[in-house]
C-alpha cells in the first residue's frame, strides 16, 4: 500500500493547530506518517504537538530554531519515508477523505504529481472553491507544458502529492532565505523531472485566507528578479524535455516582455526608487544578447508604436517619462 508523508511546518499557531492535526490524524487512509516541524515557536504550539503525539504513533515531532517555513519543510523532506509527500500549513485543514481521494483518483497509475483544487475559507465561513479541470497530462510536448504551467495553483506546494523519489534523486529543496517565490521555485524545479501529472476537480484542502501576508500587498525589491528567475526556470522545463520549440519560445519571451513592461508601468509612479530601477537594469543585463530574440515577440504589447519603439530600443527613461505623462493626463 502506498505510503504518504504529510509535512506540516508549525510556527506559533497553537490556537489553530488542533483543527489541522485532527483533520489529518483522522484520515480514512491507513498508511501515512505526519511529520510536524516546530520552527522555534514561542507560544504553546510544541505543547499541543506533544499532547497529540501521545495518542498517535504516526505523528513525528521535529524541533528546530526558527529558520522560516522553507527550512522547516526541508527538515521534513530530510526525515520523511513515504512514497508520496504532501504539505499542509498548520493553520489550514483537510477533509477526512483527503489522502484517500487523491490516491484513489490515480486509479493505480504511477503519477509524478497529483494536483487538486482547494477551498479558500475565513473564520466566518467559506469564501469559494478553486477547482482544477480533471486531466491526465504528459509533459512531452510544448503545448502540454504550456497548458500545465498556466494551470491555477501550480505555484503552491499545498493540495498536491509529490513523488518522494524525484525529490530525493534530484536534491530538490525549498530555497532558504527567500521571503517571496520560494514555493513557485520549488515547484518549477520539480516540474523539470515530471513526466506524468494528474489534475482533479476535488477541493478537500481548506486554505485559510483571513491572515493577510503583507508581502502580497506591498511592492518590494527583488520581486522583478524573482519573477524573471521563475520564467527562466520555466524555460528550463522546456529545454530539459527537448520541447523548446517556437511555441515554447513565444511563451517564454512573451512572459518576459510583459514582465518588463509591467515593471516600467509600476516604476512610472515611483521613478526615484533607485533599488527598483537598479533591479530592472540588472534583469535587462541578464537578458543580454537574447534581447534581439525578445524583439520578435513584441507584437504582444498592445501599446502605441512609438512607445513600443522606445521600449525595444531600450530608451527606458523616455518610456518612464511617457508613461508618467500619460497617467497624469488620464487623471
Amino acid at each position: 500500500m502506498t505510503k504518504i508523508s504529510v509535512i506540516i511546518p508549525v510556527y506559533n499557531t497553537a490556537a489553530l493547530l488542533p483543527r489541522c492535526l485532527e483533520s489529518i490524524l483522522n484520515q480514512t487512509y491507513d498508511n501515512y506518517e505526519v511529520i510536524c516541524i516546530n520552527d522555534g515557536s514561542t507560544d504553546t504550539s510544541l505543547s499541543v504537538l506533544k499532547e497529540y503525539a501521545k495518542g498517535y504513533k504516526n505523528l513525528v515531532i521535529l524541533s528546530q530554531l526558527n529558520q522560516g517555513v522553507s527550512v522547516a519543510r526541508n527538515t521534513g523532506l530530510d526525515h520523511c519515508t513515504g512514497d508520496y509527500i504532501t504539505f499542509i500549513d498548520s493553520d489550514d485543514y483537510v477533509d477526512k477523505e483527503y489522502l484517500t481521494t487523491l490516491i484513489t483518483l490515480s486509479s493505480g497509475e504511477s503519477y509524478d504529481l497529483i494536483c487538486s483544487g482547494l477551498t479558500d475559507f475565513c473564520e466566518d465561513g467559506v469564501i469559494h472553491s478553486v477547482n482544477l479541470q480533471p486531466a491526465k497530462i504528459q509533459l512531452s510536448t510544448s503545448e502540454n507544458i504550456i497548458g500545465f504551467l498556466e494551470t491555477l495553483l501550480n505555484t503552491s506546494p499545498v493540495a498536491k502529492l509529490y513523488r518522494r523519489e524525484i525529490i530525493l534523486k534530484n536534491n530538490i529543496r525549498f530555497s532558504r532565505g527567500l521571503s517571496l517565490g520560494e514555493d513557485r521555485e520549488f515547484n518549477l524545479k520539480y516540474f523539470v523531472y515530471c513526466d506524468k501529472i494528474l489534475t482533479c476537480d476535488y477541493s478537500g484542502y481548506y486554505y485559510r485566507k483571513d491572515v493577510v501576508n503583507s508581502l502580497t500587498h506591498q511592492r518590494h525589491t527583488h520581486v522583478l528578479l524573482r519573477n524573471y528567475e521563475a520564467i527562466k526556470l520555466k524555460e528550463q522545463v522546456f529545454k530539459v524535455k527537448n520541447t523548446y520549440d517556437e511555441k515554447a519560445q513565444k511563451f517564454i519571451y512573451s512572459q518576459i516582455i510583459n514582465l518588463l513592461f509591467d515593471e516600467l508601468t509600476s516604476l512610472s509612479t515611483q521613478p526615484t526608487d533607485r533599488e527598483l530601477v537598479n533591479e530592472f537594469n540588472s534583469v535587462v543585463s541578464a537578458i543580454g544578447d537574447n534581447w534581439n530574440n525578445l524583439k520578435e515577440y513584441s507584437y504582444i504589447l498592445t501599446i502605441p508604436k512609438w512607445l513600443k519603439w522606445l521600449f525595444l530600443n531600450k530608451k527606458f527613461k523616455l518610456v518612464l517619462l511617457s508613461l508618467s505623462i500619460r497617467k497624469r493626463q488620464l487623471k
